[in-house]
């Protein structure tokens, strides 16, 4: 009897661990994709910069619409998740727990299926704050150490 409930035990243990495991797998996945992301758009738009204005303008303004419509999208597609808030707690208490239920549960696959967008979205404003960074913060150290 004691025999059979450790191995049970064990087994959900080891259950538990495979799920935290898929997850952190999952979140190290993601963070891979967000940084190789962020690599390559500021990669382009640094070789756009150099090789003039015009080049510079289109990509900067190309990524600036990429950037608005996918922002746009993001939250039009998510506004049943907005409007449920995260655990419904937002929600009208006369809505009918069947329609709740459904409604949270929409929320939800809304959430997972619109991720890409949100790495995407973060993607491109890091090279919109890399882009900053450049010209206005590091620009200034250059001009205080007498580099040109």
């Amino acid at each position: 009897m004691k025999n059979q409930k450790r191995k049970e035990e064990e087994r959900a243990r080891e259950t538990r661990l495979s799920g935290e495991k898929k997850k952190a797998a999952r979140v190290l996945l993601r963070v891979g994709f967000l940084l190789a992301g962020i690599f390559l758009l500021y990669l382009f738009y640094s070789w756009a910069v150099g090789l003039g204005e015009g080049a510079m303008k289109a990509v900067f303004w190309s990524y600036f619409g990429v950037t608005l419509a996918l922002l746009c999208v993001y939250l039009v597609y998510n506004r049943p998740t907005l409007v449920a808030g995260r655990g419904g707690e937002r929600l009208s208490d006369a809505l009918p727990a069947e329609e709740r239920d459904a409604l949270l549960a929409d929320a939800a696959r809304r959430r997972d299926r619109s991720g890409w967008m949100l790495l995407l979205i973060v993607c491109f404003l890091s090279v919109f704050l890399l882009d900053y960074l450049d010209l206005f913060i590091l620009d200034s150290f250059r001009n205080l150490s007498g580099a040109v």
